[in-house]
């Protein structure tokens, strides 16, 4: 009798082992899926705001050079408006490059925790197995 409880509670710590990483990783995909879509967002904002400062910035060009009396298209306010047009690029290229840094990241943050909580799982089975079998040597199976 006392194999089968033995055998019953290993099965039952397997079980709840199982349930409980089930759990975990959900958790942790929800987790991951809101931390993702938020550095996304913080990212889409900052692009539309970077645009705007350029808008503004470009405008503001236009503007001065009217007011100096030079044409607002053409000569060199045109290579002042593309000059501020490259550096909102940079700025960009290196805001998307910092983006996928953060998510990369964030990936091998959660990769981590996923390989902790499988060899967590692994050492409970093997726990269970262990007090099994240490269980049937103590016990005849004719108790």
């Amino acid at each position: 009798m006392g194999a089968i409880t033995s055998l019953a509670a290993a099965g039952l710590e397997t079980a709840l082992a199982s349930k409980r990483a089930k759990t975990e990783d959900q958790s942790a995909a929800s987790d991951r899926q809101v931390r993702t879509q938020t550095l996304i967002d913080n990212a889409a904002e900052d692009r539309r705001s970077t645009d705007a400062a350029l808008k503004r910035r470009q405008a503001q060009e236009r503007a001065r050079a009217g007011a100096a009396g030079v044409a607002s298209s053409g000569g060199s306010i045109d290579a002042v408006l593309q000059g501020l047009q490259e550096d909102a690029d940079a700025d960009q290229a290196a805001t998307t490059t910092q983006l996928k840094d953060s998510l990369a990241g964030l990936d091998a943050e959660y990769k981590q925790r996923s390989d902790r909580n499988l060899l967590s799982y692994d050492s409970s089975l093997a726990r269970a197995g262990t007090s099994l079998l240490s269980g049937l040597s103590r016990r005849s199976l004719l108790d």
